[in-house]
């Protein structure tokens, strides 16, 4: 898998936004609160200048972005949500894109710029992660009555 990027890391960090903010809230503080915690995860890369600590950051955001999915995969499975599915088909193509990124790019853009590469990273990571919770997460808002 192929994955380009902007050629300077500044174009990534603008992409997407990385602070939380309502538009991103889907209304499930069990959720929406571990959405913040991968933000801030994020907000962190981007201050490794290093190899190790930008692979030691990705590997911590890849660690709970999994624990992330089962939780929010247990709480549909609660709720009996119609989309659960599609929404787990989701989750597992997002972590092989992650997956990848952390395959591909983190030791190539560590070794070629670590001053710049957990920046670079955090757009790119970021872009992935802010698109599911503004797609495919924005589809439970409203899904349960007892929300």
């Amino acid at each position: 898998m192929e994955i380009s990027l902007p050629t300077h890391s500044a174009e990534l960090v603008t992409l997407v936004p990385l602070q939380w903010s309502q538009a991103l809230s889907i209304g499930f503080d069990e959720i929406d609160d571990d959405h913040r915690i991968l933000l801030l995860m994020l907000a962190d890369m981007a201050d490794a200048k290093t190899f190790p600590g930008i692979r030691a950051r990705f590997r911590e955001l890849a660690a709970y972005l999994s624990e992330h999915f089962t939780n929010e995969e247990d709480f549909q499975r609660r709720h009996r949500y119609a989309g659960f599915g599609r929404h787990c088909q989701e989750h597992e193509e997002l972590a092989r894109r992650i997956k990848a990124i952390g395959r591909i790019q983190v030791p190539g853009l560590a070794r070629r710029q670590p001053e710049a590469g957990g920046a670079a990273l955090q757009g790119l990571i970021g872009a992935c992660l802010v698109h599911h919770v503004m797609t495919a997460d924005q589809a439970l808002k409203g899904m349960f009555p007892d929300g």
